[in-house]
C-alpha cells in the first residue's frame, strides 16, 4: 500500500489567539504502517495554507506550525523543518522518533499569530551535509539525514571510484561531477579499457572506435580499404541494481581515447525526495585532439542511479550520462574517431517521478573526417524509470478541527534558589493567578531527567503571591530545580531552571523524606561497614551490610514515621512517608 503525500486546502474557521503557544487548529494525521517499525522517520508533507494566510490564521512563513503526539493544546513537540513556502504552499518535514507497525497518530497544529518560529533544521536533520561553495571532492559512501549541493557548489568524484549518497533528503542545485571518472585508456595504439572499450584500427590507418556501455560506441572514420576501430559491446541490465563504469574509447597513433563516465548513486533511506535543479553528470570524456594523424574514440557515459519515494528532476536541472565525442582527424586522409555510446540512467521511485528536467543518455558525436566515411556518432544509452515498493508503506486519513487553548493562568515574577546550611531553599513570586491548581517542584542531577520532590498549592490571587519550598535532602553535586505550574484543566508549563552545588560529604543518605527506597552513599569506603536502622525508641529494626560506594535499601514495608540510621558512629534522621 503506498504512502500518500499530504496536500490540504481547508475551510477558514474562527480563531482565538492568546499568550504562549495557543493554536486554533488541529490536523489529525492517522498513519497505518504496513511495513516495518522505524525510528527517527523523516516524513514529508505538503500543506496548502494560502486560504489561512489570507485570513490571518496562519503565519505566511508557516512559523506557527507545530507537530505533536499530544491530542490537545500541546506542550511537547516533534522536531520539524519547513523546507519551503511558495504562494502559500509549503513543503515540510517532521521527524517521528518511533513509527511503530500498525496504527500511529500525530497532530499538526497551527493558528497562533504570536508563536515564534518552530521550524528547526538542525534538530530535524541532525546528521546533514551541505557542500561548501566552490569545488570539493567526495568519494566512497556517505550516509546523512540531509544531503545538499547548493547552487555555486561542485562536488567532484575521484577517478574510478563510486560516489554513493544515502540520505532522507537529497537536494542538488549545484553540480555533482563524475564526467570521465570511469575506465581510462592505457596508452596510444591501444583498445579502450572496460567491457565495451572502443578498438583501435588495425593497422593504425583509420579512426578509433568509441566506448560502449548502455549504447554502442561509434565506428571510427575510414578510407576505402581501411579497417576502422569500432565500439565494444553494450553491457549491464536496463533496470537492475547493477552499476558499471563507462568504457574508454580506443586510442590512435598519437591520440588518447576519452575516459568512460563514472558512477553516481543517490539513494533514499526513508521517505526521501531526490530533487535536482542543477547538474548531475556521469558523461563520458571526449577524446583528445590529435596534433597530427588519426582521431581517437570518445568514452561512453557511465551510470547514474536514483532511488527514492519522490524523484524530481525539475526543468532547471540536467541529469546526463551522455557519451563523449570522438576527436577529429587532421584531414580527410587522417580519419576521425567515433563517438562514445550513452551510459545508463536508472530511476526507481516509490510514489512519484517528475521528469520535467533534461535527462540525457545520448551518444557522443563522431569526428567529421574520413575519405569514405566520417567518424560515427555513438548510440543512445538507456534511461529506465521503474516504480517499486515505497521505502515504508502506510495509508493515511486526516481531519481538521478547531480548538481553543487558553493561556496558563500565572505570571512568574521571580524564581530563586539558595543554600541554607545543607538544604536548598526555593522562593518564587507570581501575579495574575487565575484557575491555577498547584506548583510541582522538580529536581534533577543532570538538568535533563527531573523527578517530583514536592507540591505547593496555588494561592490564586491577582496580586503578588509568595511561595517557598525547602529541599532538605539535596543530592551530592549539582542539584537542578524547576517549577511545574499546573492549572485546573491539567495544562502545565515549566519555569526556568536554577541550580545549586552541594559538596559531597563522606556519608549521604537520600531521598529524605522517602517512601520506598533509601540510597546510602559512603565516600572513600575501603571496607564493609554496617548501617543499623532504629526506631525512635533506639530499638534496632534491621541491619544492612554496606560494601560499595552506593547501596539502595528497600524500606517500603515500614510504617510512616521518623527513623534513624546509625552509620560509622553517626546518627542520621530519616522520615518515612
Amino acid at each position: 500500500m503506498k504512502k500518500i503525500l499530504f496536500s490540504l486546502l481547508i475551510i477558514v474557521m474562527t480563531v482565538v489567539n492568546c499568550f504562549a503557544y495557543l493554536p486554533s487548529f488541529k490536523y489529525t494525521i492517522q498513519l497505518n504502517n504496513t511495513g516495518t517499525a522505524l525510528t527517527n522517520y523523516k516524513m514529508q508533507f505538503t500543506f496548502s495554507g494560502a486560504i489561512y494566510i489570507g485570513s490571518g490564521n496562519l503565519q505566511a512563513n508557516f512559523n506557527d506550525i507545530r507537530f505533536s503526539t499530544q491530542s490537545t493544546c500541546p506542550t511537547t513537540f516533534l522536531n520539524h523543518y519547513v523546507e519551503s513556502v511558495t504562494a502559500g504552499n509549503g513543503k515540510l518535514w517532521v521527524n517521528i522518533p518511533t513509527f511503530a507497525v500498525g496504527a500511529n497518530t500525530i497532530y499538526m497544529y497551527f493558528g497562533d499569530a504570536t508563536a515564534p518560529n518552530g521550524s528547526n533544521f538542525a534538530t530535524t536533520f541532525p546528521n546533514s551535509f551541505i557542500a561548501p561553495a566552490g569545488s570539493s571532492i567526495l568519494t566512497g559512501t556517505h550516509t546523512h539525514d540531509w544531503f545538499e549541493v547548493p547552487a555555486g557548489s561542485t562536488v567532484n568524484v575521484t577517478q574510478s571510484t563510486t560516489l554513493t549518497i544515502n540520505a532522507s533528503r537529497i537536494k542538488i542545485a549545484g553540480t555533482i561531477n563524475a564526467l570521465g571518472k570511469g575506465n581510462v585508456p592505457t596508452g596510444l595504439n591501444s583498445n579502450g579499457t572496460g567491457t565495451g572499450g572502443g578498438t583501435q584500427s588495425a593497422p593504425q590507418n583509420s579512426g578509433a572506435g568509441g566506448g560502449s556501455y548502455g549504447g554502442v560506441g561509434g565506428t571510427g572514420g575510414y578510407d576505402l580499404g581501411d579497417t576502422p576501430g569500432v565500439g565494444g559491446p553494450t553491457y549491464g541490465t536496463t533496470s537492475g541494481n547493477d552499476v558499471a563504469y563507462g568504457s574508454a574509447g580506443g586510442s590512435s597513433q598519437n591520440t588518447l581515447g576519452g575516459n568512460g563516465g563514472g558512477i553516481i548513486i543517490l539513494n533514499s533511506t526513508t521517505q526521501t525526495t531526490v530533487t535536482s535543479t542543477g547538474l548531475i553528470t556521469a558523461a563520458g570524456g571526449n577524446a583528445t585532439t590529435p596534433g597530427s594523424s588519426f582521431g581517437a574514440g570518445g568514452g561512453s557515459g557511465g551510470c547514474i542511479f536514483l532511488t527514492g519515494d519522490y524523484i524530481e528532476v525539475l526543468s532547471a536541472g540536467t541529469v546526463t550520462a551522455a557519451g563523449g565525442n570522438g576527436s577529429t582527424g587532421v584531414s580527410a586522409a587522417n580519419d576521425s574517431g567515433g563517438g562514445g555510446g550513452g551510459g545508463r540512467l536508472k530511476i526507481k521511485y516509490g510514489i512519484s517521478y517528475n521528469n520535467a528536467g533534461i535527462v540525457i543518455a545520448s551518444g557522443g558525436i563522431g569526428g567529421p573526417n574520413g575519405g569514405a566515411a566520417p567518424g560515427q556518432n555513438g548510440g543512445t544509452g538507456v534511461i529506465s524509470a521503474t516504480q517499486v515498493t515505497p521505502k515504508a508503506s502506510f495509508t493515511t486519513t486526516n481531519s481538521i478541527n478547531t480548538i481553543i487553548c487558553f493561556a496558563l493562568p500565572v505570571h512568574l515574577v521571580s524564581f530563586t534558589a539558595k543554600k541554607v546550611n545543607s538544604s536548598a531553599v526555593l522562593n518564587w513570586v507570581t501575579t495574575d493567578e487565575k484557575n491555577n491548581l498547584k506548583f510541582v517542584i522538580q529536581r534533577s542531577s543532570n538538568s535533563i531527567d527531573f523527578t517530583d520532590i514536592g507540591e505547593v498549592a496555588a494561592q490564586n490571587l491577582l496580586t503578588e503571591n509568595y511561595y517557598s519550598f525547602v529541599d532538605n535532602s539535596p543530592v551530592p553535586g549539582v542539584n537542578y530545580y524547576r517549577l511545574k505550574q499546573v492549572d485546573i484543566s491539567g495544562q502545565y508549563e515549566f519555569s526556568d531552571i536554577r541550580n545549586l552545588l552541594f559538596n559531597q560529604e563522606n556519608v549521604s543518605i537520600y531521598p529524605n523524606p522517602t517512601k520506598n527506597e533509601l540510597n546510602i552513599v559512603v565516600k572513600d569506603l575501603s571496607t564493609t561497614t554496617d548501617a543499623i536502622l532504629m526506631n525512635q525508641m533506639g530499638q534496632e529494626l534491621k541491619k544492612y551490610s554496606i560494601n560499595n560506594a552506593k547501596t539502595t535499601l528497600q524500606i517500603g514495608d515500614l510504617a510512616q514515621g521518623i527513623y534513624f540510621i546509625l552509620l560509622q558512629g553517626k546518627m542520621y534522621k530519616i522520615v518515612k512517608e
